[in-house]
């Protein structure tokens, strides 16, 4: 264990030190956020892409050969796009009730006029 030596610091300077701490904590989650959003021309294999929507390989290539899920092929070797799999799973979005609801609403309110 290291030995601490304690000395007198003003206030001042503690408040100081607290707000560069915090400062860059918050650049550091700030960093990560923006690294985790996808690049748009990021290209997966087909390891990353089953990591990415959490499917299995196979799922993945039985998707692929009934032209389910977005995919390129060169040679042998599948190939997606990360931003084209974002869409793909968003796609399979359900809907709240409060949006049908909505919908519904909104039909209703057209075909009366």
């Amino acid at each position: 264990m290291e030995n601490i030596i304690l000395f007198p610091i003003p206030l001042s300077q503690i408040r100081e030190l607290i707000r560069e701490e915090m400062r860059l904590v918050l650049q550091e989650e700030s960093n990560q956020v923006h690294s985790s959003q996808p690049e748009p021309n990021e290209i997966l294999t087909i390891d990353k892409a089953s990591q990415f929507v959490s499917l299995a390989k196979a799922t993945i290539y039985e998707l692929t050969s009934k032209r389910q899920i977005p995919f390129f092929k060169k040679g042998k070797k599948l190939y997606f796009s990360k931003q084209e799999l974002q869409t793909w799973m968003l796609e399979g979005k359900k809907k709240t009730t409060a949006e049908i609801d909505l919908e519904v609403k909104k039909y209703s309110k057209n075909k009366n006029h």
